[in-house]
């Protein structure tokens, strides 16, 4: 069984995920994945045919990318044009159980790779904070970036669980074993 795990930027799907590995699952992560792409010649050839400008000497600068990206929707179609296809492939090779960390699984139309799907949400403003905290990123690109995802109460319609995550690391644990066990039960 391939369980999703979904939401927006900043709610905390990372550790959502951590805490499903320790509690002895196999997972994986989009990011990963495309963090593993990135590696691959023929990937990095059509990211920089598509934004030479992010591009130098067979490095992506993701700083970079995510700048004009999130400041230019049709640059950001193209990026999810060349990435999504790439992201779908490798997931679509896991046979066994495995909770899968996916931001855009809806944007992305990957939403029939799944059998279950954990939706995790957040209050803006803790969302907010938590990008400007761990990332650097000033408050502005973060209110961008969360507006450019669809909106949590479209992703809770087709989850198969919701776990809101804005109390302590010791509530989310619990809430995510609740989860799991209802899933896998």
């Amino acid at each position: 069984m391939r369980i999703a795990i979904t939401g927006g930027i900043g709610v905390g799907k990372s550790e959502v995920m951590k805490i499903i590995k320790d509690l002895g699952y196999e997972v994986a992560s989009a990011d990963e994945i495309n963090a593993e792409l990135l590696k691959r010649p023929e990937y990095i050839a059509k990211l920089k045919a598509a934004f030479p400008d992010a591009v130098k000497d067979g490095i992506v600068d993701k700083s970079a990318l995510r700048r004009v990206i999130f400041n230019d929707y049709e640059k950001r179609q193209l990026l999810n044009s060349i990435a999504h296809p790439e992201i779908r492939k490798e997931i679509a090779k896991f046979q066994s159980d495995v909770f899968v960390e996916i931001p855009l699984l809806y944007e992305s139309g990957m939403q029939n790779l799944f059998d279950k799907v954990i939706v995790v949400t957040a209050p803006y403003d803790i969302r907010v904070a938590r990008l400007f905290d761990r990332s650097g990123i000033d408050r502005e690109l973060a209110k961008k970036m969360i507006a450019s995802q669809i909106s949590d109460g479209e992703r809770k319609k087709y989850a198969t669980f919701v776990i809101e995550n804005k109390a302590s690391k010791d509530d989310l644990y619990v809430k995510v074993r609740e989860a799991v066990n209802a899933l896998l039960g």
